[in-house]
């Protein structure tokens, strides 16, 4: 399965672009609002060091598809094939955030052709200042820069179930820059894939526990203005925005988001202003009880659809990637 997996991301879309930093970011249905006023921060912020912007999306309709064009004008959409949406599904995703998020670790094989500076951003960040200081960034040799995650106390215990040493360095995975000719010969795709594939039961924080189990603490670390949030329980409590108003990209952790009418993230007036000038100006914002009624019947679609794939695999004598929940 590892190597049928390697092969479908290998083979997947193509564009030219050596110079320049190629922001690059995935998306589904659920988050396509997201998604665009993160282009739109983009659009007025990113620079001109920006060479190009894709996005890949998992069944997206005519109707998203139009609305993010509107927010970025040079922005080129993709969608992830059947190969790389089964690889995904029969990955362990957790709660409120979908499997598609694994595909941010497929990325410099998605886009082949580029062999220069990948910066990938979740969609639930703004872009709030230019981008030109990661662009010319002595990485050191590293394939891989980051912002270390914020809850530092808990990375010990993290590394222990992980299986790595306790000190080890552990990033958040919500901005990533990238050498792509550096990954690609470090071939961490097919290295986060196995680690994927094969230790499931041990990924809480999914694609985020994936990467650093594969790097190992082998990343350059960004200051944090490049990734800056706060726990989503501290966001709640707190209305000092400073902190954001000065960071180069702001990260929205955590299920409510600053498009749910309970939010009460101290960044989230930011935001709204550029929903305002957005295709979703006129929208309500989103009910917080559809969205943990969403949220839970989703977890359960997904855990059966992980439990059906691993009959079939028996089914067909395939090996079984999975192990446990």
């Amino acid at each position: 399965m590892q190597r049928q997996a390697a092969r479908c991301v290998d083979e997947g879309a193509s564009s030219a672009g050596a110079s320049g930093l190629v922001v690059v970011t995935v998306t589904d249905r659920t988050y396509v609002e997201l998604t665009g006023i993160m282009l739109l921060s983009l659009a007025r912020h990113g620079g001109a060091d920006v060479a190009a912007v894709h996005v890949f999306g998992n069944d997206l309709g005519p109707a998203d598809r139009a609305r993010l064009a509107a927010c970025h004008p040079g922005v080129v959409l993709h969608d992830l094939d059947a190969g790389v949406r089964d690889l995904l599904g029969r990955l362990v995703a957790r709660a409120h955030v979908a499997p598609s998020a694994y595909a941010r670790l497929l990325i410099p094989n998605l886009l082949p052709d580029i062999g220069g500076r990948l910066l990938y951003v979740d969609c639930d960040t703004l872009i709030n200042a230019p981008l030109t200081p990661l662009a010319g960034l002595d990485l050191k040799g590293h394939a891989v820069a980051a912002v270390r995650d914020q809850r530092r106390d808990a990375h010990a215990e993290w590394n222990r179930r992980l299986g790595l040493p306790e000190a080890t360095p552990y990033l958040n995975t919500g901005v990533l820059l990238i050498d792509a000719p550096a990954w690609r010969a470090a071939e961490l795709t097919r290295r986060c894939l196995d680690v994927a594939l094969a230790h499931g039961d041990r990924l809480r924080m999914m694609d985020q526990d994936t990467l650093n189990i594969a790097l190992a603490g082998d990343w350059y670390e960004l200051e944090r203005r490049w990734n800056y949030y706060e726990s989503s329980y501290t966001a709640r409590r707190s209305n000092n925005v400073s902190g954001f108003t000065s960071a180069g990209i702001i990260h929205f952790v955590g299920r409510s988001k600053p498009n749910h009418a309970d939010c009460r993230h101290p960044a989230r007036a930011i935001y709204r202003a550029y929903r305002a000038q957005s295709p979703w100006a006129q929208a309500p914002l989103l009910n917080p009880t559809l969205r943990n009624i969403r949220v839970y019947a989703m977890e359960t679609l997904r855990r059966s659809l992980r439990v059906g794939l691993r009959l079939l695999d028996r089914l067909r004598g395939r090996p079984v990637g999975l192990q446990g929940d």
